[in-house]
C-alpha cells in the first residue's frame, strides 16, 4: 500500500547477488538480504526514488560452466593476474555484468573467490561487496570497488594472542586449510603471537583435498610434538560441536538490541515458512552482515541517483561472456562514493566503511560446554580481555572448563616423543679440578660425566621453563680428549649447526683490580700479569696496552698459585686478571693469602650462545634473570665455589686496598721538614734578640745559656698570664669586670734583662656590682717587681 501510494514509481535499480546456496550459512544469508530490503523499503519507501532488484546465482551450479571457460581465455589475453579461478562463480558474475547489468553485486562466498571478481568488478566499475570474504590477503587496496562487509581475520588475532597470553603458554601450533580462507591470517597470528612472546614451532597446513589417512597422519604427528595448544581457523558448524568441547572461541561481538531480537523471531519464522525442509536452522553472524549490507547498499543507490543508470558498452562479440565486451558502469564513481560515505546503525551495531573495510570493534570471547558456546569474556582493543563490556575493573576472563571437564589451567605443553635434543657443546678444560665445568671422563663406565658451576645454572634454567626442552651435552674435545680448539672455534661451530648452542665465557668476565697501585701502574712498571690460558682475555690485555711479552699464561688454580707465590720478576706475577667465578674457585682454596681487589671492573654478564634468532634466547635470558635475582644462584655458588664470608682465620686478610706506614713516608717527611726549619728560625730570632746577653763576656757560657733559659721562660708566663680568667677576659661572675692594662708589654718584655728591674704598672677598675648591695671593693696601684 505504501509504494502504492507514491506519486512516481521507484525506479528499479539491478543487483547481483551470487552465492553458495548448498550451504547453510548462505542460504540464511540470502534470507536475510530479501527481509532487509522488504524493512527498509517498508520504512523508506515514500521518501526513495529507487528500489533495488535482486537477481540471485548459485555459484555452486555449473549452467554457464562453457561459458566461464571462454571467459577464461578472454582473461588471460587481458592485463589481469589469474591465477586457476573458480570458473562457475566467474562465469556467473561476467554474465550478470554484461547480460542482467547490474551495478553491484553481493558475493562472494569465499575469499578464494572474491580474489578473481575483484578484477572484473574494478573493470566494470561495478561495487562488490562481500560480507564472507574475510582473508587480510584481500582488501580495497587491491581495487577501490571491492567493500568488506565483514570483519578482517586480521582484526581477530590480537583477541587470539590475547587469550595466549593470559595463560602464559609459550607455544601455539596453527592448524588450517590450505587456500586463501585459511593462509591468510597466519602471517599476521605469527606475528601477534610472536609479541607475546609465545613461538610457533610448527605450522599444521591441510590440503582442501586430503584423505582420511593423510588427516589422520597430520594428527600423529601433531600427538609426538611438545605444544598442546592449536589455534585452528575454521567456519562454526553444529554437526562438529560435540567434538570441540572445552574449545576457547573468538567470534565478533553483536550486542543484544531489541531490534535485533524482534529480527530473530521475524527471521525464524519467515525462514521456516520459506524453507520448510530445513530443521532447527539458527540465525548466524553472516546473516546480520548480509542484512547490513543490502541495507548499506539501498541507501548508497539512492545516494547515488539514477541520473547515469546503465553501461557504455563495450566491443561487439558473438561470445556473451568475453572480458573485451564487458560494458562499463557510468553509475559506478557515484555509487562507490555514495558507499564509502554511508553509515547508519544497523543490526550489528554501527555500521560504516573505512577504505572499504567494515570496522571492527569487539570480539567474544566463548567456551565450548554442550551444545552452545558459553560466554566468559571480552576484547577489546583498548582495554584488552575483559569479563563484562564496559567495566575496566573486570579484567581478564571467566572461569574455563577445559577439554575433560576440568578446571585447571593446561600447561600447554607436554614431553615430545619425536623431537630432537638441543645438541649443546661443552669446551673441554685440562684443569680436571674445575669447579666451574669440568670434562671428565670415568675410564670403568666409558662414560663422559660433565659437572660444575655453569652445568647447574644451566639446569637450573631449564627447569625453570614454561615447556620441555631435551638436551644432550657434547665435549668440545678431540678422540685424545685435548680440546679441539678455543671458545671462538667453539662459537664458530654453533654458527656451522654443529651444535644448537654451547656453554661459553666468551661473555662472561669480571676483570679483578690488582694489589698494586691500579693498571696503569702495572703497565708502566712493566710488572708480569697472569691470565687464563685460551679464554678472551688475554686480547683484552693487549687492547689495554700491556705487553705480550710480560703476560703469563695459567691453566690451573695451582699453577695460578705458584706464580703468585715467585712474584713478579721472579718468573712469578704481580697481579693477574681473571673471570669471576673462576677467581672465586681460586680463593676458595687459598683465601688466606690472597684476596680480590675491592673495585671490580665489569663488562656484559655470562651467558650461552645460541644460533641467531634462536625462539629459545627469550626464555633463557629472561630465566637466568629470575634465577640470579633470587635464592638459587646463592645456593649453586655456595656449593660449588664456597662460602666467601667464612673463609678461616679471615682476621688474618689483608685488603688489597689497605694503606700501611710505608703509604705515608712522604707526609711524613714534609711535615718533620716545615716544624724543624721553623724551629731553628724561631731560635735564631731569638738568639738574635738577645744578643747582649750572648755577647755578656763577664759570665760564662752556662751562666749565659741560663740566663737565656729565664729570658724565655719570663715570656712564656707573662703570655700565659695574659691568658688567665679576669685579665682581660670575661669571669662568669655576678658582677661586671673591665679591665685596663696601661702600658707596651711589647716594650717592656723587649727591655727585660737580668741587669736591671723592669717594672710593670698594671691598673684594674671594677665597675658598680650588678648587686646594689654587695660591697664595693676597691683595688690601687699594684706593682710588679720584675724579681
Amino acid at each position: 500500500m505504501g509504494l502504492a501510494q507514491n506519486t512516481t514509481t521507484p525506479i528499479g535499480v539491478n543487483v547481483g547477488v551470487v552465492l553458495d546456496l548448498e550451504i547453510l550459512d548462505f542460504t540464511i544469508a540470502l534470507s536475510c538480504i530479501k527481509m532487509a530490503l522488504l524493512d527498509f523499503y517498508a520504512t523508506h519507501g515514500r521518501d526513495y526514488n529507487t528500489s533495488l532488484v535482486l537477481t540471485t546465482r548459485n555459484s555452486k551450479t555449473d549452467v554457464v560452466g562453457a561459458a566461464a571457460a571462454e571467459a577464461l581465455v578472454g582473461l588471460v589475453l587481458r592485463p589481469l593476474s589469474l591465477r586457476s579461478p573458480p570458473f562457475g562463480y566467474l562465469g556467473l558474475t561476467l554474465d550478470l555484468i554484461k547480460n542482467v547489468e547490474v551495478q553491484a553485486i553481493i558475493g562472494p562466498s569465499t575469499s578464494m573467490q572474491a580474489n578473481f571478481v575483484i578484477e572484473v568488478g574494478e573493470k566494470a566499475q561495478v561495487p562488490i561487496i562481500s560480507f564472507s570474504a574475510s582473508s587480510p590477503s584481500i582488501s580495497s587496496f587491491s581495487s577501490p570497488y571491492f567493500f568488506r562487509a565483514t570483519h578482517s581475520d586480521s582484526s581477530q588475532v590480537n583477541a587470539i594472542s590475547a587469550i595466549v597470553q593470559v595463560f602464559g603458554w609459550r607455544q601455539a601450533v596453527p592448524i588450517y586449510v590450505d587456500n586463501e580462507y585459511g593462509k591468510g591470517i597466519i602471517p599476521y597470528l605469527t606475528d601477534a603471537l610472536q609479541a607475546v612472546d609465545a613461538r610457533v614451532p610448527y605450522q599444521s597446513v591441510i590440503s582442501p583435498s586430503a584423505t582420511d589417512d593423510q588427516l589422520g597422519e597430520e594428527l600423529y604427528k601433531l600427538m609426538t610434538m611438545q605444544a598442546r595448544v592449536f589455534i585452528v581457523q575454521i567456519s562454526p558448524n553444529p554437526s562438529v560441536t560435540d567434538t570441540m568441547q572445552g574449545v576457547l572461541g573468538v567470534k565478533p561481538y553483536v550486542p543484544s538490541t531489541e531490534g535485533l531480537k524482534d529480527f530473530r523471531v521475524r527471521w525464524k519464522r519467515k525462514f521456516q515458512l520459506d524453507n520448510p525442509e530445513i530443521i532447527d536452522a539458527e540465525l548466524s553472524v553472516y546473516g546480520l552482515w548480509a542484512y547490513d549490507a543490502a541495507t548499506a547498499l539501498a541507501m548508497a543507490v539512492e545516494k547515488a541517483g539514477t541520473a547515469n543508470l546503465g553501461f557504455q558498452k563495450g566491443n561487439d562479440s558473438s561470445n556473451s561472456t568475453d572480458l573485451a565486451t564487458l560494458g562499463v558502469s557510468l553509475i559506478g564513481p557515484n555509487l562507490l562514493q555514495a558507499l564509502s560515505n554511508t553509515s547508519f546503525k544497523g543490526l550489528t551495531g554501527d555500521y560504516f566503511f573505512v577504505n572499504g573495510q567494515l570496522q571492527s570493534s569487539s570480539f567474544q570471547i566463548v567456551n565450548v560446554n554442550g551444545n552452545v558456546g558459553r560466554e566468559i569474556g571480552f576484547w577489546t582493543p583498548k582495554e584488552g580481555l575483559l569479563k563484562k563490556l564496559n567495566s575496566t575493573s573486570s579484567s581478564g576472563i571467566s572461569t574455563v572448563i577445559w577439554p575433560g571437564d576440568g578446571v585447571a589451567v593446561p600447561k600447554g605443553w607436554e614431553a615430545p616423543t619425536n623431537e630432537k635434543k638441543l645438541r649443546i657443546g661443552v669446551p673441554v678444560n685440562l684443569d680436571d679440578n674445575n669447579k666451574y665445568l669440568s670434562v671428565r671422563k670415568d675410564p670403568s663406565s666409558n662414560t663422559t660425566k660433565i659437572t660444575g658451576f655453569c652445568i647447574d645454572v644451566f639446569e637450573a634454567v631449564v627447569k625453570q621453563l614454561p615447556y620441555a626442552l631435551p638436551y644432550e651435552y657434547f665435549p668440545f674435545a678431540k678422540p685424545d680428549g685435548k680440546p679441539a680448539g678455543t671458545y671462538n672455534d667453539l662459537v664458530d661451530q654453533v654458527y656451522l649447526k654443529s651444535y644448537t648452542a654451547s656453554f661459553t665465557s666468551l661473555l662472561t668476565v669480571q676483570q679483578l683490580q690488582p694489589k698494586v697501585a691500579d693498571m696503569k701502574e702495572l703497565i708502566k712498571g712493566r710488572d708480569y700479569v697472569g691470565y687464563e690460558k685460551n679464554s678472551f682475555i688475554l686480547d683484552m690485555l693487549l687492547e689495554l696496552g700491556f705487553n705480550e711479552d710480560r703476560l703469563v699464561a695459567y691453566t690451573s688454580s695451582e699453577e695460578y698459585e705458584g706464580l703468585f707465590s715467585k712474584r713478579s720478576g721472579h718468573g712469578g706475577i704481580a697481579a693477574a686478571f681473571g673471570e669471576s667465578p673462576y677467581v672465586k674457585v681460586f680463593l676458595s682454596k687459598y683465601c688466606r693469602k690472597y684476596t680480590t681487589a675491592d673495585r671490580i671492573f665489569r663488562t656484559g654478564g655470562f651467558g650461552f650462545v645460541f644460533p641467531k634468532g634462536s625462539p629459545l634466547v627469550p626464555d633463557i635470558s629472561r630465566e637466568i634473570l629470575n634465577i640470579t635475582e633470587g635464592d638459587t644462584m646463592k645456593k649453586i655458588e655456595d656449593a660449588w665455589l664456597g662460602d666467601q664470608s667464612t673463609c678461616p682465620d679471615s682476621d688474618t686478610l689483608i685488603s688489597s686496598t689497605r694503606l700501611g706506614l710505608e703509604s705515608f713516608w712522604g707526609l711524613f717527611l714534609i711535615s718533620g721538614l716545615v716544624s724543624l726549619s721553623a724551629l731553628i728560625i724561631f731560635t735564631a730570632a731569638f738568639v738574635y734578640k738577645e744578643r747582649a746577653v750572648i755577647s755578656d763576656s763577664t759570665t760564662s757560657i752556662w751562666i749565659r745559656v741560663k740566663n737565656l733559659i729565664r729570658i724565655f721562660n719570663q715570656r712564656v708566663s707573662i703570655r700565659s698570664d695574659l691568658n688567665q680568667p679576669g685579665v682581660g677576659v670575661p669571669t662568669p661572675a655576678a658582677e661586671s669586670v673591665h679591665t685596663e692594662i696601661h702600658g707596651d708589654l711589647s716594650s717592656q718584655e723587649d727591655n727585660l734583662s737580668p741587669n736591671r728591674e723592669a717594672p710593670q704598672e698594671v691598673e684594674i677598675n671594677i665597675d658598680q656590682p650588678t648587686n646594689p648591695n654587695q660591697e664595693r671593693p676597691t683595688a690601687n696601684g699594684i706593682d710588679h717587681d720584675s724579681n
